[in-house]
Order: structure tokens, then sequence, then C-alpha cells
């Protein structure tokens, strides 16, 4: 009897190719885009072909098919993409789903509702915005540097976060959280596509100068999980930086004959909550990147002031961010609202929960004490 129990407990293990597809069965999709229509929605995929992508036997075919369908529901434009697509499509290795920007106006919460329950869609997918286009056309533009077209976006992503810090990188299972939470605002990088020149894109990839790029643009910035605006460049990067969200930014400050560029390698951010008060205390390091202007970096005197200047500019740049968000949008793209709801939950739901104002009724200080821990190679600026 131990025995027949022991073989039927073991069959229970011999199940784990129960969904096994051959792969000359499946398309590869790299890249996913929803675009609202007349009728409904267009959803757009990027394929691999994935002969074309193998060195050892390269051809002047696109390394990638793009197929597009429409339909009245996100879910039935997929269902009948799969008339065109001679085999099924595989959306495990997806890195990026892009939508447009009269979806995210709509209510993104249609969109990530089938990414969530659609099982095959991994939750660490990058969420984009497209700016001023079809989310439908940024995947099929051919890039230079990258045979598939994905590959740049996401390679782009990660060396803007790593030197300028405009993009926040948020992810599907983060926003989702955001959703869930109730209690902020959500946040996506934009995308475009930048025309350079007249030039026909494909014959331009064999040019040094391609005619269109894609460029990652400002911040798209939510209310009640729909798009309202877009932030600069500039607030892009203060957000980012405030929210301790990119791995370096940089700031220009002026000093007597011209301007004084400084990276921030690292922003260290504490935040204290009581009730209604906010508090920032921010250390940011700081290397001196480039100046126009004669300094003697060994006096101690002339660090000190720079120092000062470093403080009282961010602090100014931080507060002037904070105020045109709420001012404008009344957005809490900061997470105020989720902050105050974890130091004091009865605060909370007192003052917080059922007040569309609270942001303004806010004290918000914010203090930065930076430190210059690079001069560069030079103690002196070559110029006098």
């Amino acid at each position: 009897m131990k025995k027949i129990i022991s073989l039927f407990l073991a069959v229970l293990f011999l199940t784990g190719c129960w969904d096994y597809v051959d792969l000359s069965l499946i398309s590869i999709a790299t890249g996913y885009a929803i675009d609202k229509v007349e009728n409904g929605y267009e959803v757009t995929f990027q394929l691999v072909n994935v002969k074309e992508v193998i060195p050892t036997r390269p051809s002047e075919k696109s390394p990638v098919t793009i197929y597009k369908e429409e339909g009245k529901t996100i879910f039935e434009a997929l269902r009948r993409l799969s008339l065109k697509v001679p085999r099924e499509i595989f959306v495990g290795h997806i890195k990026t789903v892009i939508i447009s920007e009269e979806i995210a106006k709509d209510d993104i919460k249609k969109v990530l509702d089938i990414l969530a329950r659609k099982h095959e869609f991994r939750y660490d997918i990058i969420l984009l915005v497209a700016k001023g286009v079809k989310a439908g056309e940024i995947l099929g533009e051919l890039t230079a540097t990258e045979d598939i077209p994905v590959n740049e976006i996401i390679s782009t992503i990660e060396a803007n976060n790593n030197k300028q810090g405009v993009v926040s990188t948020r992810l599907l299972y983060e926003t989702l959280n955001i959703i869930l939470s109730d209690k902020t605002e959500i946040v996506l990088d934009g995308i475009t596509i930048e025309t350079l020149s007249d030039k026909d894109s494909s014959e331009s990839l064999t040019d040094v100068d391609p005619s269109k790029i894609l460029k990652l643009t400002g911040l798209a910035i939510f209310k009640d999980d729909k798009f309202i605006d877009w932030l600069s460049e500039e607030y892009s990067m203060l957000y980012n930086s405030l929210m301790g969200l990119s791995n370096t930014t940089y700031l220009t400050i002026p000093c007597s004959d011209g301007h004084i560029t400084l990276d921030i390698l690292e922003n260290k951010i504490k935040k204290k909550i009581k009730e209604n008060n906010i508090n920032f205390n921010i250390k940011p390091l700081i290397n001196i990147a480039h100046t126009e202007c004669y300094m003697d970096f060994n006096d101690l005197e002339t660090l000190n002031n720079l120092e000062k200047e470093i403080n009282n500019t961010l602090e100014q740049k931080y507060l002037e961010l904070l105020n045109f968000v709420i001012t404008n949008y009344n957005s809490d793209i900061f997470n105020f609202s989720l902050d105050i709801y974890r130091s004091n939950p009865n605060y909370w739901k007192k003052h917080i929960k059922d007040n569309p104002n609270y942001l303004t009724k806010l004290n918000i200080k914010i203090k930065v004490n930076s430190k210059l821990i690079r001069k560069g190679t030079s103690d002196k600026s070559l110029r006098k």
C-alpha cells in the first residue's frame, strides 16, 4: 500500500511540461503598442524574424516584422490578430509596452487590466507613453545601432538613467501597485520620434546621419489614473532626483565668467512626516564636471561658497517643482498621501482621505547639504 501511495504522489510532480509549445510554432514578440482608433483600439506587435538576427545568416530583410489589428476592445483586437500572424505570438519576451496619449488620457486601467490578467506578460515590462505620435509608429521605426528597435529603447533608457536622470523607468508591477494603493499618482516615461532630415528612414540606416531617431522625452504625469500633461526635461530630472529614481543627474549654476556644471552622483534622501509637515533632508554627493570660470578648488573658502550655492540652488529648484505640480495639476506624484498614511493612519483618514485639495495644505520644507567629493583631475580651472 505504501508503494502505491508513493507512486501516486510521484505522478503529481511529472506535469512540468503540460503547456510545452515547440519553438517552431511561435513568433517571439519584443514590443507591444496600443492606440486609440475610431472604432475602438489598435494593437501593434513587433515580432522578431529569428533567421535575420542570427549572425551567421544575415540578409537584407528586416530583423523585425510589425503586425497590427483593430477591435472594439483590446482583447478583441488581440484575437483578431491571429488571422494575420501564422504562429502563436509569444509575449514572454516583451520588454516594453507603449501606449498613446489618447489611451493614457482615457483611463490607463483599461490597458493595465489585460496586462495583469494575461499571465504570459512579465511584470517587469517598462511602460512608456508615445508623445505626439502613434504608439505603433514607435515600434515600426528601424534603428541604426540595434537590429531590434525595442532593444535600442531599453538601452537608451538604461544609459539615460545612469547619466542624466530624465527617465524614471517605471515597471508594470510598480504601476499596478500605485493604482491598487489609491494613495498616489502614476508617472511614466515618454518617447517620441524625432525627425532630423527628409531622407527615407530605411535608406538612412546605411548613413552616418539617420533621418529619424527614437528619443526619450519628459515624464507623463497622471491624475486619477488619467494622463494630464508632460513635465519638461528639467522638471523630469528634478523629480527623479527628489524621488531617488535616478542613479545620477547634473546641475548647471552660473559663475563669474559663465557656468559650472556639476554631476550629482548620489542623492541620500530622508523624509520626515508629522501630520501635514513634510521635511526633506537631502545630502547629494557632487563632482565638478566642467567650469567656465577660474576657481581654485584647493581653497577651502571657495569650496564652502560653492557648496552653499549648490545647496541654495537645489532647494529653490526642488520647491519650484513642487509648487508647479501642486498649483497646476494638484497631482500627488510625490507619494505624500501614502507617506502620511504610513506615518499616521488616523490623521490621514481625518484630513487627507476625503480632501481633494490636501496638497495645498501641506507644509513642505527642503534642506540640502551637499558634499563635493571630486574636483576632477585638476585642482584649478584652466581659465584665468
